[in-house]
């Protein structure tokens, strides 16, 4: 792989809704560089079973306009997988198609005890000049006290998928793993006017201290070996749809 190979990913639980108008922000289109690949997780993409039967045979919406941006831009779509409301796209610029190689996808349901697809994790993995790559987009178990249940969702996602290339069978055996998705941890131990105090200020990485997945993390109980990125954002759990205002429902 060159050495500026770039990688940009990014992850939207979608509530259902059809996509907005504009995507130029969440796929970064203003920025002077594009990557290389791209990989887009969605969540609660409309998956009722009215729905269902309908996706066999033609794109969901959002799909659909992704690869339509995203093609006219020079990319090309190397792979989709979707697992219910999951979605998973990978997209490569076309000049770099002769060098990626052993494309495949996988996934794991975990609702209702790994029945149901409503929740659950699925993946792409590719080699890409030489080096394998694995991109996972999750939807972990809801609910503030569901943190035992979040990591055994994780568990079961490490656990299940399993690739045809024997040295890079499982998820972890890859040279780079890369996780996204609605983990659905909380904020915990802490009030929602101080939640509030802390956004206003821009001080985020204040908030840390109470974000069950860096206490998981830290327990070395979740995604052990992997990295975060800096905490550059507010908390993302819950707005009012269509506005930047948290939930100001009673």
């Amino acid at each position: 792989m060159t050495s500026d190979f770039s990688i940009y990913l990014c992850t939207w639980n979608v509530c259902s809704e059809d996509p907005v108008e504009s995507l130029v922000d969440l796929l970064n289109l203003n920025s002077p560089e594009r990557p290389d690949l791209y990989g887009v997780g969605l969540q609660e993409v409309h998956a009722g079973p009215h729905t269902a039967v309908a996706d066999v045979f033609v794109e969901d919406k959002w799909t659909k306009q992704i690869t339509v941006i995203l093609c006219s831009k020079e990319y090309a779509r190397i792979k989709t997988i979707r697992l219910q409301g999951l979605i998973l796209l990978v997209f490569a610029k076309r000049h770099h198609l002769p060098y990626l190689r052993n494309i495949e996808s996988e996934y794991a349901r975990t609702g209702l005890g790994g029945l149901w697809g409503n929740k659950g994790g699925i993946s792409i993995r590719l080699d890409a000049f030489g080096v394998n790559i694995c991109i996972v987009n999750c939807h972990l178990a809801a609910h503030t006290n569901a943190v035992e249940e979040r990591i055994a969702d994780y568990n079961s996602i490490i656990e299940t998928h399993s690739f045809r290339d024997e040295e890079t069978a499982n998820i972890l055996d890859h040279d780079y793993v890369f996780w996204m998705g609605d983990l659905n941890f909380r904020l915990t131990d802490t009030t929602r006017d101080e939640i509030l105090k802390k956004v206003t200020q821009n001080d985020f990485e204040a908030l840390w201290d109470h974000d069950q997945l860096k206490k998981a993390m830290t327990q070395e109980l979740i995604l052990v070996d992997f990295e975060e990125g800096c905490l550059n954002f507010p908390p993302t759990y819950n707005f009012d749809k269509g506005t930047d205002d948290y939930d100001t429902r009673s």
